[in-house]
């Protein structure tokens, strides 16, 4: 991993206009839609380094609204079973995290409902998952998570929003 400079800036200049597309794209869509979030009794995050950050402040955020949540490392090998009653939400920028593409296959093969958060939707994780969530923050070439970080979050809270009965439109009414 190297960083570079000017992809970074490029890639901050940018986030103004794609935070205001995505904010547009949850007034107006609920990106939770084709995820049947009906019976669920726990989420189960599932991601590696920013993915996984973004994971901790909602899954806190759930369990806060006594709804059974957790982020786990996508690595882990002591991790929750899933099953039934579980929704797991597979959280890779790129789509071909190899940890979050076997953890969301795990899920799956337990019963677990499975929903793949990506920017790639043609991708491996979109494949191993029930349904599909698209970040909408375009390509970082910086080397550094900035809009995928903010809009995983934003989209995390969407999904907040679905399982109390809000809709998406109810975003903005969160704390």
């Amino acid at each position: 991993w190297s960083p570079n400079p000017d992809a970074f800036l490029a890639d901050l200049e940018v986030k103004p206009a794609a935070l205001q597309a995505l904010a547009r794209s949850l007034r107006k869509n609920d990106p939770w839609s084709s995820t049947d979030t009906s019976a669920v009794s726990r989420v189960v995050f599932l991601g590696m380094g920013s993915s996984r950050y973004a994971a901790i402040v909602c899954a806190s955020r759930l369990r806060s609204r006594r709804i059974d949540a957790v982020a786990e490392y996508a690595s882990a090998t002591a991790v929750h079973p899933g099953g039934p009653g579980t929704l797991a939400v597979g959280i890779s920028a790129s789509g071909g995290s190899h940890e979050t593409i076997a953890a969301l296959e795990r899920h799956r093969h337990a019963g677990s409902r499975t929903v793949a958060v990506t920017n790639a939707p043609g991708s491996r994780s979109a494949e191993s998952a029930d349904s599909l969530v698209e970040m909408e923050a375009g390509e970082e070439r910086g080397g550094v998570a900035c809009r995928t970080f903010q809009h995983t979050v934003a989209l995390l809270l969407a999904l907040e929003a679905r399982l109390l009965h809000a809709g998406a439109g109810g975003v903005d009414s969160c704390d």
